[in-house]
């Protein structure tokens, strides 16, 4: 009986979640991932007015922990006669060892009407062209890559307002952790900081023919306590 609910459980996680609908905003269920181990997740929640300095800043260019390089992408599918316009598609793009894998995707959608056209575009500062065409960052710590993105609907019945705006996390990335697990320093670098050496006590005779520690008390300094008075000094002092 264990054995059953615990598959069920496993089950239940496995199935992604379903997309949202028609006639509200495009969110997280509504991206598709290429590549394994990839979600997303609402890092700042959607706001339907808000253009601020964090929003509409970031870079066009982006570096993950593993060396690859990530761009957005917008794709224009062709048209297929619809007046009210057509259809786009957003990509993330990841470019490693000179190939280009598009990594996720999210899609414009029709309402059933066919009228009216749900929308996801990236957020530019500026004027968008070929160069810009989306910004983003990546969280190195926690392995996320961050995404500003637009929401908004486009035609005669929507429901949502026309704009809306958040960060979207796309998690699964490798994160600086793991980084650090795997490294090894290698022979011309030292593991650990270099340690002075203690002062060995001096050594003095007994009569029976033993040795037993005695520390120098002599006027004259000997190199090794003078060294460690140095070593202590108070900056500014003489």
């Amino acid at each position: 009986m264990r054995k059953g609910v615990f598959v069920l459980a496993v089950a239940a996680f496995a199935i992604p979640a379903l997309a949202s609908q028609p006639g509200h905003p495009l969110d997280c269920s509504d991206w598709v991932f290429n590549v394994p181990g990839l979600h997303c997740a609402i890092y700042d929640a959607y706001d339907p007015v808000r253009e601020d300095g964090f929003i509409v800043r970031g870079s066009d260019l982006s570096v993950d922990n593993d060396g690859a390089l990530y761009v957005l992408r917008e794709v224009y599918l062709p048209w297929d006669g619809n007046p009210e316009g057509t259809l786009g598609r957003l990509e993330i793009v990841r470019r490693a060892a000179s190939v280009d894998t598009v990594v996720g995707s999210i899609q414009d959608r029709f309402h059933s009407d066919a009228t009216t056209i749900d929308h996801a575009r990236p957020v530019v500062y500026g004027s968008p062209n070929e160069h810009n065409t989306g910004h983003l960052a990546f969280d190195p710590v926690r392995g996320w890559l961050l995404i500003p993105i637009r929401t908004y609907c486009d035609g005669s019945s929507c429901s949502y307002g026309n704009s809306g705006y958040s960060i979207l996390a796309i998690t699964g990335l490798t994160p600086l952790f793991d980084i650090l697990q795997t490294y090894t320093p290698t022979a011309d670098v030292p593991a650990s900081p270099r340690t002075p050496k203690a002062c060995a006590p001096s050594t003095t005779s007994t009569p029976t023919g033993g040795t037993y520690p005695t520390f120098r008390t002599s006027l004259k300094r000997s190199r090794c306590s003078a060294t460690t008075r140095r070593r202590h000094r108070r900056p500014g002092n003489i």
